[in-house]
């Protein structure tokens, strides 16, 4: 199955491409995510990435200087999708829990939709060379201070309970980047239902309001 991605976007622009056009780019791409995904970064060869493309393997440099780059590309991508879950939130008029509300279900329903890519991403960064895993790092990090900035401007308005920020941020991303790993769009939980559960858990919890037992957090060292 053809990997997804968007028909247009950043990515195609991206200065790691040597040539081609965009659409073509896109193509490319795809295969690419294709290879990577069933294959492994590693065991992918250039002879392989190119004979799915369709192409020679002196055809393949046209489009890349490396395979290293095309990963580079990829990890691009999901940055720019990331990007696209929070673009025009923040500023918004919506309250702190609808902001909040709106990037976990945007991000839950890219991950759904983007799953290959995203086992590529969260597994085969260390294959980045240390320049290109600093700028994913750099580009993730303004992804987090988005939620942070949503949970502590809901903490400050009353509607969230107050707890550290950092830790709050990646308990939300650590929910919902775990997704790839488990989730069987055949299995018994749509791909709609699936955020308004995330939610659920995310801000109701899974205990019954007719639970017998009081939530109070836990003091440090009776854990």
């Amino acid at each position: 199955m053809m990997a997804k991605m968007p028909a247009t976007g950043p990515a195609q622009q991206s200065s790691k491409w040597e040539g081609g056009q965009p659409m073509r780019r896109l193509e490319v791409l795809q295969k690419a995510i294709k290879v990577f995904y069933e294959r492994g970064y590693r065991d992918a060869t250039i002879n392989q990435l190119a004979a799915e493309m369709g192409f020679s393997k002196a055809a393949f440099y046209h489009y890349v200087r490396s395979k290293q780059d095309l990963l580079y590309i990829i990890f691009d991508s999901v940055m720019d999708l990331l990007q696209d879950t929070v673009k025009g939130i923040m500023h918004s008029e919506a309250s702190p829990e609808r902001k909040l509300r709106q990037i976990v279900t945007n991000y839950v329903a890219m991950i759904v939709e983007y799953r290959e890519m995203l086992e590529i991403y969260f597994t085969e960064k260390t294959e980045l060379s240390r320049e290109q895993q600093n700028a994913i790092t750099l580009r993730e990090r303004e992804f987090m201070h988005v939620i942070r900035d949503v949970y502590q401007e809901g903490v400050a308005a009353g509607l969230f309970v107050e707890l550290h920020p950092s830790v709050v941020t990646n308990i939300i991303l650590g929910m919902c980047g775990w997704i790839y790993r488990w989730y069987d769009p055949e299995g018994v939980v749509p791909a709609n239902q699936l955020p308004n559960m995330v939610l659920h858990i995310l801000t109701r919890g899974i205990e019954s309001p007719r639970s017998e037992v009081p939530f109070t957090l836990v003091e440090e060292g009776n854990l």
